[in-house]
């Protein structure tokens, strides 16, 4: 797979619990991946989580285990782990309430970006986020500790071509290299009428407001994948 949008809803019904939703991409092992992970709120557990959603370039030389658990708990970089790539601290997620993400990823061009909505309400942009590291991979959707979360209308298109947003905010060398080879997409960003009715009916949704544990009490992480063929 190279390049791809991926899109999803997600709704969380839990209250009580804070912890992390999202989502993987460019998914090559369970110790070489990408992950977007979104916090309710700050929390020390293992090590320390800041509320906001983080992307990680996962390149683990331990694997699934103690040391690749506490990376991604971390909002930050731990070597020979998980490197962060962007952080957006300005808000957790709220339960009942449905969250729509948009992702674009070029990796013939390094280059990745991410949106969130809320309603037909653009919340979140992270503007081009630049890493060549891994150039396709499987999809997922990843939680940790989180539990009642309700997926909906996820998707992926295996796209050429580069959106105008981010085409517009890349360096000049790399403009160039799409205009020479994929060009510049003329699919539409996120609409609220493309989505399916449960989709939608998670939209109309209420508001409200603070786990899934191991045996020991602590947070337990998993992650499902799908191909792009």
């Amino acid at each position: 797979m190279n390049d791809v949008d991926f899109e999803g809803t997600f709704f969380i019904e839990d209250t009580s619990d804070d912890d992390f939703v999202g989502f993987v991409f460019g998914y090559q092992s369970n110790a070489k991946f990408y992950v977007v992970a979104w916090k309710k709120g700050p929390q020390d557990w293992f090590n320390k989580a800041e509320r906001g959603i983080t992307l990680k370039l996962v390149d683990s030389a331990t694997g699934p285990g103690p040391a690749l658990r506490d990376a991604l708990w971390l909002t930050g970089t731990t070597p020979n782990q998980a490197t962060l790539l962007w952080h957006d601290g300005s808000i957790g997620w709220s339960p009942n309430v449905a969250y729509r993400w948009q992702l674009h990823h070029r990796p013939d061009i390094g280059t990745i970006r991410f949106y969130l909505y809320r309603g037909n309400n653009e919340v979140m942009d992270s503007g081009n986020i630049y890493d060549d590291s891994l150039k396709g991979g499987r999809l997922g959707l990843y939680c940790f500790s989180q539990e009642e979360i309700i997926w909906s209308n996820v998707k992926y298109t295996c796209e050429d071509g580069v959106p105008q947003e981010m085409f517009d905010d890349l360096p000049q060398n790399l403009k160039d290299q799409v205009l020479n080879t994929t060009g510049i997409s003329t699919r539409s960003l996120f609409t609220i009428g493309g989505m399916g009715a449960l989709d939608r009916s998670l939209f109309q949704e209420p508001e409200g407001e603070n786990g899934n544990r191991a045996s020991n009490g602590k947070p337990r992480m998993n992650w499902v994948q799908k191909p792009c063929n």
